[in-house]
């Protein structure tokens, strides 16, 4: 079992090149899980990933972007098939984001922003492909999004 201890840094942030004090779970400084385990039987992603954005279509999970265990922004997507309950791998991303937001929109996903982006992609789920989608009129680090009457509303975050 993994214990939830919040311990006090402080360190020079992806984001800024000001000193921060942050406070993370231990398990970022322990060997990472890429799932935590609610099912013990549940498959590991394919890829080790945190602050990556994650949406559902039908019986298929969606995860995008992210830091990987070297603090490397990742183009990689996968999605996890509840019914087979199997990782696969999509396309790569056009844009390597990190700190973003994703939404279900139909039988799309769609991520958006991210660390120093403005820019959108939608992921077609029956043709596989990555394509653009309009860009948000400005950066967005760390924003939420959601769909409102067939909208993407996408609310908060810092440029």
């Amino acid at each position: 079992p993994t214990r939830l201890l919040l311990r006090r840094i402080t360190a020079t942030s992806p984001f800024s090149t000001r000193d921060k004090t942050f406070f993370y779970a231990n398990v970022l400084f322990q060997k990472m899980s890429t799932t935590e385990r609610f099912n013990a039987n549940l498959p590991s992603m394919r890829h080790v990933r945190y602050f990556h954005a994650a949406a559902a279509v039908g019986k298929k999970i969606y995860i995008a972007g992210g830091y990987d265990a070297r603090a490397s922004r990742q183009s990689t997507a996968e999605w996890y098939e509840i019914d087979t309950q199997r990782w696969n791998e999509t396309n790569s991303m056009r844009s390597k984001r990190c700190d973003h937001a994703a939404v279900s929109l139909g039988n799309s996903i769609v991520v958006m922003g991210g660390y120093d982006l403005s820019s959108a992609e939608q992921y077609n789920t029956a043709t596989g492909q990555w394509s653009a989608f309009p860009s948000m009129n400005e950066v967005r680090c760390g924003c939420a999004a959601a769909v409102l009457n067939g909208r993407i509303i996408a609310v908060g975050g810092y440029g």
